[in-house]
């Protein structure tokens, strides 16, 4: 089959993001998070952040090869790259017209070292790394580096990480100098891939 001339259409399920936005937004308005809660909640954010960030790079790639290559090998090879070094190239090497934000630029490369941190609690969780306490002589407790982490103030932490990380991917779709991305295009990108309308204004 001649792929230069013959239509195709792409249908993608984002199914795992707004699902998972979903159970992310239902959790956090409850009056009082359990320790489940917050286990829930910090493996749900990151499968919101890797999903959203990996058909965010998708469509940008996509979108912009014009060669008569199958989408479906293209897409293919793109998935075999972690959304944290997606994410670096598309910083590093994509032309950016930063004009006076360059202080904002330098600012929001720091989303590099947050993406890396944020996988680190997650990992833990999903590789079983203990979720324990110990008590010695009835007076002092000792937490695994896994259960010291199931507490508000570091969860509040990670979604402040979140927001961030977000907000700097928004700032630089928003600099990039292509002639061919309309605003409407842009704005449809963060729309879609990079909205934290779900996490209440009181973890913001």
């Amino acid at each position: 089959m001649d792929l230069k001339y013959s239509i195709q259409i792409s249908i993608e399920s984002l199914y795992l993001l707004l699902s998972n936005r979903s159970k992310c937004k239902e959790l956090l308005n409850k009056e009082h998070l359990d320790e489940n809660d917050m286990i829930d909640i910090y493996v749900s954010l990151h499968i919101v952040l890797e999903t959203s960030l990996n058909a965010l790079h998708r469509q940008i790639i996509t979108n912009q090869i014009v060669k008569p290559i199958d989408e479906l090998e293209i897409i293919k090879n793109i998935d075999n790259i972690g959304f944290i070094e997606k994410t670096i190239l598309f910083i590093y090497n994509a032309h950016f017209q930063f004009n006076g934000d360059l202080e904002k630029a330098a600012m929001y490369h720091r989303i590099i070292g947050k993406m890396r941190n944020f996988s680190g609690i997650r990992n833990k969780l999903l590789h079983g790394h203990s979720i324990s306490s110990f008590t010695i002589d009835e007076k002092i407790t000792r937490l695994s580096d896994t259960k010291s982490n199931l507490e508000e103030k570091k969860l509040k932490t990670q979604i402040k990480d979140f927001i961030e990380i977000n907000e700097g991917m928004r700032f630089f779709l928003d600099h990039v100098d292509n002639k061919s991305w309309s605003r409407s295009y842009v704005e449809d990108l963060k729309k879609q891939y990079l909205n934290y309308d779900f996490i209440p204004e009181n973890y913001r």
